[in-house]
């Protein structure tokens, strides 16, 4: 039966044995740029699938995560009073860095992130190291949550986003998007790190649950969008 990766991968996740489970090397171009010689982000979609196909392997195509939306471009060019800045720079061991700043009427939100060639991204700073930066935090929460829920040219971006990745996985691949609960989000990899998260939540109960409330409103927006959209399926 002619049939493509996503479907056979769907089929199986449907009806396969549960001892004969398929290799997916993701998500991401990792395994198309290690076969390619190439680096991830120069693979393009048909070489992933071209990849995938010649080492029996899968992949996955994952659309706007919700996750994201806080320090997304995209929504901070829509909040008047907030900016995001990213600059490429290498560390004192050559490794590549993104640089991410967020400015708010609170104050600055700094991360860096490491790309070393040789294993996944790592954040070597997170946006929150102490209670300093949590005002700053809050109100980016706060200003971005509402943005989400209210304004319509925010979800059509959203929207959009999702059916660019939809495009270009052609229906090779199935797509998928992420589902965290906010307690997580905040409190592990993208905002701060666990221990932080633990001694805020013990001294800012309030404040964090309602970071939580408001990080569960975007993601219903998100899901409620992916829904409408036939998003294969939700990752958590």
């Amino acid at each position: 039966m002619n049939s493509s990766k996503k479907d056979r991968l769907m089929d199986w996740i449907k009806n396969g044995d549960p001892n004969d489970i398929p290799v997916m090397f993701g998500p991401g171009f990792y395994l198309a740029a290690s076969f390619l010689d190439k680096k991830p982000e120069e693979v393009t979609w048909k070489e992933a699938v071209e990849a995938a196909e010649i080492t029996g392997t899968h992949n996955v195509g994952f659309v706007h995560g919700y996750y994201h939306l806080p320090y997304s471009k995209m929504v901070a060019a829509m909040t008047e009073d907030i900016s995001v800045k990213e600059e490429w720079l290498k560390s004192d061991a050559g490794i590549p860095c993104l640089v991410r700043v967020i400015n708010t009427p609170k104050g600055a939100l700094k991360e860096v992130i490491e790309y070393p060639d040789d294993k996944g991204y790592s954040n070597r700073e997170f946006m929150v190291k102490s209670d300093k930066e949590l005002p700053a935090l809050y109100y980016l929460m706060r200003k971005v949550s509402e943005k989400t829920m209210k304004d319509p040219s925010v979800q059509e971006a959203i929207e959009q986003e999702m059916q660019e990745v939809m495009q270009a996985v052609n229906g090779n691949f199935p797509t998928a998007i992420h589902v965290f609960c906010g307690a997580f989000e905040l409190m592990s990899s993208h905002f701060m790190d666990q221990q932080t998260g633990i001694y805020l939540l013990y001294d800012y109960e309030d404040e964090m649950q309602q970071m939580m409330e408001w990080h569960w409103n975007m993601t219903k927006v998100c899901l409620d969008i992916a829904f409408k959209n036939d998003i294969d399926f939700y990752n958590y």
